[in-house]
């Protein structure tokens, strides 16, 4: 049996990681504030007011622009850019103004599994999820790139020359972690 998530109830001020069937590899972390309540006793889900974003202007116009979301509890979801025109927007600020003008056409809804009690939970479930991304990212490009028939700029021999490029840019950024350079190679197996 699948343990049951945490439940909010409305009002409550929760952490959340935005997700889009249409946009899977990108996640918006977001502090937001629940305003309705859809029970399951498994996967209860939730209609968001955002409060706040953790990314920077320049990637929320890039991606979470094109983001499909459900706007109600019944509707199927539809991009955000039918609730905002981000071709006007300059700053996360303008951003903010938009949404806190009329919050009831900004409702976002959220699984219950991206929702978290405290920043740092939220954190660290998204640090999992981009280590994860970036990962099969990286296995995509190392196989691509060693390809037998490819000979362009980016060709490499044999996956070891990938390995000893990401040892030399990557392995400081490894120091203070659980995993050396090596385990993490090992890990694109």
């Amino acid at each position: 049996m699948k343990t049951p998530h945490k439940k909010f109830n409305v009002a409550e001020k929760v952490y959340c990681i935005l997700t889009s069937n249409n946009q899977p590899e990108f996640f918006i972390p977001i502090k937001a504030i629940i305003r309705e309540v859809k029970w399951d006793p498994v996967n209860p889900k939730y209609m968001v007011d955002i409060l706040k974003f953790y990314d920077s202007f320049t990637f929320l116009k890039t991606h979470f622009s094109k983001m499909n979301f459900q706007f109600n509890m019944t509707d199927k979801a539809r991009p955000i850019s039918v609730k905002i025109n981000f071709d006007e927007l300059k700053t996360l600020s303008d951003l903010y103004d938009v949404i806190s003008d009329d919050q009831k056409s900004y409702k976002i809804l959220v699984d219950s599994i991206m929702t978290f009690n405290t920043k740092g939970e939220m954190y660290d479930v998204f640090q999992d999820l981009m280590l994860f991304i970036i990962s099969r990212n990286l296995k995509t490009i190392r196989g691509n790139a060693s390809r037998s028939f490819y000979k362009g700029p980016l060709s490499i021999i044999h996956k070891n020359d990938f390995d000893r490029g990401m040892k030399t840019g990557f392995s400081k950024y490894f120091d203070d972690t659980d995993m050396s350079i090596d385990e993490y190679l090992r890990s694109l197996e």
